[in-house]
């Protein structure tokens, strides 16, 4: 099956539910991974906080050896700061990358006129906007096919000008 016609099934409304039923599920399953993330994060700040703070008492109180473990511990904090900023930026990203039905729909039913203008090139480079995974089944002969989050969206804006896809990074955003 060529690529094409694997994107255009996905204007048939069973392929478009599954796919969008697909798409939520693994929305959530991220979702509840970032959530028990930021817990566990929540809970090592809260232990090394305790623990700066009994460093800073031992320091006060003349102890020798806390200065260096109180730089230690302000380490582990910052790199457990950048984590936590990490987990809140893909959660966000999860949130603004949900695919809406109707842009989806949209972009599928004008991907064939633009599929027609491009050149070989240009459609990898949208296949890569496109789509996050293609998955074939060669004993079920089954495609399923996850598409990036924001990818219908970002099709979309390119087609008033079918060469505005070839002007994405290698990630698939627009330069």
């Amino acid at each position: 099956m060529r690529a094409c016609d694997a994107i255009r099934d996905g204007a048939d409304p069973s392929v478009l539910r599954a796919t969008l039923s697909a798409n939520r599920k693994a929305g959530e399953v991220r979702r509840a991974e970032l959530d028990a993330d930021l817990q566990r994060l929540r809970q090592e700040r809260g232990r090394l906080d305790a623990e700066r703070r009994n460093v800073e008492d031992a320091v006060a109180a003349g102890a020798a050896g806390m200065v260096e473990r109180l730089k230690t511990v302000e380490r582990e904090l910052a790199g457990l700061d950048q984590e936590v900023a990490d987990a809140r930026r893909d959660l966000a990203a999860l949130d603004a990358g949900a695919i809406d039905p109707g842009e989806l729909e949209h972009a599928l039913a004008e991907f064939e006129p633009l599929w027609a203008e491009l050149s070989t090139s240009e459609k990898a480079r949208v296949l890569a906007l496109l789509l996050a995974r293609v998955t074939f089944d060669g004993e079920s002969g089954e495609v399923e096919i996850r598409f990036r989050p924001g990818g219908p969206r970002l099709l979309e804006a390119r087609t008033a000008d079918p060469r505005g896809a070839g002007r994405c990074s290698p990630t698939g955003e627009p330069r």
